[in-house]
This record gives C-alpha cells, structure tokens and sequence, in this order.
C-alpha cells in the first residue's frame, strides 16, 4: 500500500543467521523509499516489522534473481518451534559394510541386492486429493569432519526406491533385481555430507537401497523419512530360522551298500568308529582329484564329528558316518554352485544365497559375524571355510531346536519318545551305545564293551550295518510279515522297538526288564506280542554267520 493507491506486492522475509553485517539494500530493505512511503502504523497492521538484526525483506522478483538455490528445512516433531502441521518421521542408523553390505550401484547386479534395504509402506495419501503420498528421504555420511582429520573423503552415495508390486518377500533377493529396474532414485552420486530428495508416489509398498558407488565401500550412514501423513518405514532383516534340505539319494543298490560298507570299514578299522584325524585323511584323499583341491583342516573335521557325537567320546559310528557323508556331498554340491569362475573360493557376497541353498535364513548381524570369521583378507571363502561355517550353524540350530523342546511342555515328551530314535533326523545314539546302555542296566553280556574280542567287533559291525543275522528267528516268532526282516530296513534299527528285540535276541533279560516291556505293550507302546517264554538265548545269533 502506497500513498498513491493499493499495489499488490509479494514479499519474502529472509533472515541472516551471522547478524546484522550483510542484508538486502535494494527494494524494500530496511531503509528503502518504500518503506518510507508506507506509514508505520500501516506496516505493523500488515506485519511488516524488522523483529531481529539480520532481518530484511525482499520482493519476490528480486529474491529470485539474487539466489540460484533453495534448501527446505522439514522440521521433525520434536522440533521447538510450533508449526500448524509437523512431518512424522522414522530414523535409522546403519553402515555399509566391507564384503557383506557395500554392494554398491545397481550396475554391480551380483552384489547391489546386498546393500541394506528400508520397507516404506505408503497407505494415507495427502490431503490435497492427487491421490498420491509425498516424502522426503534423507541420507547422511556419519563421522564425516572426524574423518577429514585422517586425510580420508567422504563416499560417493545415493539411494534407490522400489516398487514391491507383487509382495516379494523381504529383504529382496538377487533376482528382483534382475527382473526389476527402480522407480525412484537420489539422482547423481555425490561425495557431500548428505543429500535430500523429495518424493511423490502412489499408495503402495516400497524398498529403499542407500549404496555407495562401488562395492565394498565402507561407510556409516544416518537414514531418515518424512510423511505427510501416518505411513511406515522400517529396516528390513531376514528371521534365523532352518529349513529341512534331502540330502542326495539313490535307488536301492546291495552292491553299493555292500561297497560303502567296506569303504567305512577300510577308514575305522577294527572298533569300527571314526575319528576327526582318520576323517580328515579319508576327506583329502577322496578330493585330491578336485582341480582347486584344498585340505580339510583339523579343526573342520573335528566340527563334524562333535556335530554328531552326542556322548562327547570322539568317535562316530557307521549310521553317523554314513550319515555326515551324504551330508558332506550336499554341501560340496552347493559350494560349486556358487564358486562359478572355477578358482576354489566364492566371494563373500554369495554367502547368504549358498546358506540359503542349504537350508540356513541368518540376519545380518549373525551374517555380517561368519563373513568376519570365516572369510579371507580378499573377502573370499575357500572350501574350508565353507563346511567349517555350515557345522557350526547346523551345531548352533540343532541346540536351539533342543533348548525349545526342553522349554515346551508338549515338546518334552516328543522330545522322549522320538528324539533318541529317530534316524533320519536326529541321531541321538548310534544303535552299539543303545546296546551298552541296556547291558549296564541288566547286567548282561559284558563282552559288548570289549573292543578287543573278534565276537564283538563282528557283533559292532553288523548291528551298525543293520545285518544282524537274526531273520530265521524272527519268522519263529512270528514277529516277520512276507518273510521280511523288520529289523534289516533303512530305518527301523534305530527305532526304539528293534533295539528293544535285538536285546532279547542277545539274552534273557532281568525280570525287571521283561516287567518294563510288559508295560510298555499294555500301554499301547508297542504292539508285538512276545511272551518270556519264547525269548531265545544268546545262542540263537549266529555270530560265525
């Protein structure tokens, strides 16, 4: 307003946080011939006051011809200024990390999927009806000016958004991003402290990648989101968790069978069980014909025999040996997989899709551990390191797995009468240690626990073999169907009936025992019906057979 009239006029105040040395002098500074022509009464009805040194105004035309750029300030809820509307914010701290999270730019496709991923779930759209959610994504460098001290840079750094249209699960893996391209990014790499984007976007669910421009490009970072309106972010990690793998199976072959047994027999010798160092030279003979052949150290073979040794004594008999070898070609199987240039290592990248291959989920923090512990200064896994790491994730799972089954009542008693008898899943006993536990308890047949007579190798071998010679008997018992041993299948040696029949077969047992069984029939437990009377002596087993 004017003395010769009202003129509209756009003004903006502008503030000089360093004080009162540097302002506007142009139009409508603070001692400018237009203010001068406005009464003062006049000004302060409008507002027009210099509240604080530093403080001017300016027209908008001026403003925009004086500055070339505009930063915006989103104040956080906890700000102390009152506003009439505040932005709801998550925040996150997190880094990129050497060989685990700094898979860099999306041009790096084998490691970008790598990087640390943000869910954004945008459901309230704004309110000025376009149907669409605004936000404002920050990310910033952490440690910056400490750096500088040491002569170090900042990174180059960036961020991509992700449409997840059809509810991938999370975190995304490898092949999303094969198949996808982002819908949103930062724009150039910068190497400034943080950079600022905002963002509109249609309703849905979102990934948010921050990445560095090159792989392992190590770096800590600050997230941070601004909504309109109440929408979510959150930082995204796998749940730990073993999912059960077949191992490798073949159609039923005696002459196989017959030559695996052998082969066992040629690496334990005589008391028919195998140590970590007999192992340990069986293992390095059967892959010295591999071309990147590396030795199984000690210390991994020491791993497999504890994950199978539940009596702590050592050893592991025929059923657990046959068993961790199967085991063993699983994991070869899966280590080639992902070794795909043939040079006897994986990068550490593949670390998580190879455990995925085998079953194991791990989250990053547990990830990010195994990748220290097992990897080379290259970031590189050898053969080794692999095995080392799949034992000492099937040792850690399978105590967690007994720790919730002690913790569940239900569980409990699962855990009492299948656990210890069930081959194919846990092996809690071999079928000797069942043997000896029972002959401690009777009384009997003291020769099983000496390894230096011929009768009780023998006896060793054929029950670990599942060829205990007792078919004719058990037809005279009327315990067989079709003329077939119960007790020779693949896998009814380790249930808790056989073993209980094989004892018979080996002696008469205390009366205290047959009263046990007794019970156990009344109870349902065990359906055969086997009277004293019919119980055969120790003779009725061949061992010459």
């Amino acid at each position: 307003m004017s003395d010769s009239g009202e003129i509209p006029i756009t003004l903006i105040r502008v503030r000089n946080p360093w004080g009162y040395k540097i302002e506007w002098r142009g139009r409508w500074g603070e001692k400018s011939r237009e203010w001068n022509s406005i009464p003062e009464i006049e000004r302060e009805k409008m507002g027009l006051i210099f509240r604080d040194e530093g403080e001017f105004w300016m027209e908008f035309g001026d403003f925009l011809q004086k500055y070339d750029t505009l930063e915006i300030c989103n104040l956080t809820p906890d700000a102390p200024v009152e506003m009439p509307k505040q932005w709801h914010t998550a925040e996150f701290h997190h880094r990129w990390v050497r060989g685990f999270s700094a898979g860099g730019r999306p041009s790096n496709q084998d490691t970008h999927w790598s990087n640390p991923q943000f869910s954004v779930t945008l459901s309230d759209r704004d309110e000025d009806g376009d149907n669409v959610c605004s936000l404002v994504i920050q990310l910033m460098q952490k440690d910056g000016r400490k750096l500088k001290q040491f002569g170090k840079k900042n990174q180059h750094i960036g961020f991509f958004v992700y449409q997840n249209l059809k509810s991938h699960p999370l975190p995304l893996k490898k092949e999303f991003f094969d198949n996808n391209q982002s819908v949103q990014s930062s724009g150039l790499f910068i190497d400034s402290r943080q950079i600022i984007k905002r963002l509109t976007l249609p309703r849905g669910q979102y990934v948010v990648i921050p990445c560095t421009w090159d792989i392992n490009e190590e770096a800590g970072f600050y997230l941070r989101f601004f909504f309109e309106n109440q929408n979510t972010a959150e930082d995204v990690d796998e749940i730990p968790e073993k999912s059960d793998t077949p191992l490798p199976q073949h159609p039923p072959d005696k002459e196989r069978e017959e030559q695996f047994k052998r082969f066992f027999y040629a690496v334990s010798g005589e008391d028919m069980e195998v140590t970590p160092y007999e192992l340990q030279q069986t293992l390095n003979e059967a892959s010295r014909k591999d071309q990147h052949h590396r030795n199984t150290s000690i210390d991994t073979c020491k791993k497999f025999v504890s994950l199978l040794d539940t009596e702590l004594l050592g050893k592991i008999g025929y059923t657990e040996f046959l068993y961790l070898w199967n085991l063993l070609k699983s994991w070869k199987r899966i280590y080639f997989q992902y070794d795909t240039d043939n040079i006897g290592s994986f990068s550490c990248f593949e670390l998580r899709r190879a455990l995925g291959a085998a079953g194991f989920t791990i989250n990053n923090s547990s990830m990010q551990a195994l990748v220290f512990k097992y990897s080379n200064e290259k970031c590189y896994i050898d053969f080794d390191g692999f095995l080392s790491c799949l034992s000492k994730l099937t040792k850690l799972f399978s105590k967690y797995e007994y720790g919730q089954a002690r913790s569940n009542p239900y569980a409990k008693t699962q855990l009492r009468t299948h656990r210890k008898f069930d081959k194919n899943k846990n092996m809690e006993k071999s079928s000797l240690n069942l043997y000896q536990s029972f002959v401690v308890v009777s009384r009997k047949q003291p020769y099983l626990s000496n390894v230096d007579d011929f009768r009780s190798t023998r006896l060793k071998f054929l029950a670990r073999t599942n060829c205990l010679p007792i078919n004719a008997t058990l037809q005279r018992m009327n315990l067989t169907t079709n003329n077939e041993c119960q007790l020779c299948s693949s896998n009814a040696i380790e249930k808790y009936l056989s073993r209980y029949v094989i004892i018979v077969l080996l002696s008469r047992l205390s009366e205290k025992r047959t009263n046990d069984f007794n019970n156990m029939k009344q109870n349902g437990q065990i359906t055969l019906s086997i009277d004293q009377q019919d119980m055969p002596s120790r003779s009725c087993v061949n061992f010459e057979e």
